[in-house]
């Protein structure tokens, strides 16, 4: 079973955010099916519970800044990002709580993920949720 569908299922006024690029085809994308968290479907899966996606436009996929403004604007409570956007974050909100009140679940994937950036995750963000997907 894959830790995605291990998660309560997104509804009401949960919102997720795709951080993906449209022509982004991960590697194992070739191994078809929902369950694989990287299957080119993975971000409709929230919209087929009911949650709205938020689509991030690549201008604030590169600026961290931005970013926040949009996550917290739009009340998201998911993210899929890559650890090294995760760093910049905290960078620019060393409270993610308090910057992003609504965020709960954050998945990194694409990249490794330090032990030192989850350490600085999980005291920025005490009550939230980190999922490494990396090598999945």
């Amino acid at each position: 079973m894959n830790i995605i569908w291990l998660l309560p299922p997104p509804a009401g006024s949960k919102r997720t955010s795709s951080m993906r690029s449209r022509s982004f085809m991960p590697h194992s994308a070739s191994v078809p099916g929902p369950r694989n968290p990287a299957h080119p479907l993975q971000p409709a899966l929230p919209l087929s519970a009911g949650a709205p996606l938020l689509i991030v436009p690549s201008a604030a996929r590169a600026d961290p800044e931005q970013l926040l403004e949009l996550l917290a604007a739009q009340r998201v409570s998911r993210l899929t990002l890559v650890p090294s956007l995760l760093r910049a974050m905290l960078a620019v909100a060393p409270n993610l709580e308090r910057a992003l009140p609504h965020m709960r679940w954050w998945t990194v994937s694409g990249e490794a993920l330090p032990c030192e950036l989850a350490r600085s995750f999980l005291h920025a963000a005490p009550n939230a949720t980190l999922l490494n997907l990396y090598g999945t």
